[in-house]
């Protein structure tokens, strides 16, 4: 499996998590855990998501970096879309804009998760996973 995902070359350089679910509901016929590992910058995938977790286990891990939620307090930076290699500009008034888009769709994914029966596992770039992931299995134990 390890061999798989190293191997593995993506036919388009964007992000189709809905995708990538649909695929997994068409191919994946025994009831299975289901790990999505993603930084959730996709667009919408609500619906597949809801439909994988009434026929799996599904186990969603958001990873994101803290600064995503709080730019440096500079008059202007620029980003790159690592997938798109486009360069942004962002001003101090669009870079607060974005942290408040990324906490609501923190949210929203969290929620989301919550409805369908889904754990959901906010992990950051800057702190150790390793407390996140046992609590997760402590957590999906006491439930058994």
């Amino acid at each position: 499996m390890i061999r798989e995902l190293l191997a593995f070359e993506p036919k388009s350089p964007r992000t189709d998590l809905a995708g990538g679910i649909e695929h997994l509901l068409k191919t994946t016929l025994k009831k299975s855990i289901v790990f999505i590992l993603s930084d959730l910058i996709t667009p919408t995938f609500d619906k597949p998501l809801r439909a994988l977790a009434r026929k799996h286990e599904v186990i969603l891990i958001h990873i994101s970096d803290p600064i995503e939620r709080a730019l440096p307090d500079i008059p202007a930076l620029s980003i790159s879309d690592l997938e798109t290699g486009q360069v942004t500009r962002l001003t101090k008034k669009d870079a607060q804009e974005l942290a408040a888009r990324t906490a609501k769709a923190s949210e929203n994914a969290a929620s989301t998760c919550r409805r369908a029966g889904i754990d959901y596992v906010p992990l950051d770039t800057a702190t150790d996973y390793l407390p996140a992931i046992i609590a997760l299995f402590q957590k999906r134990i006491s439930r058994r």
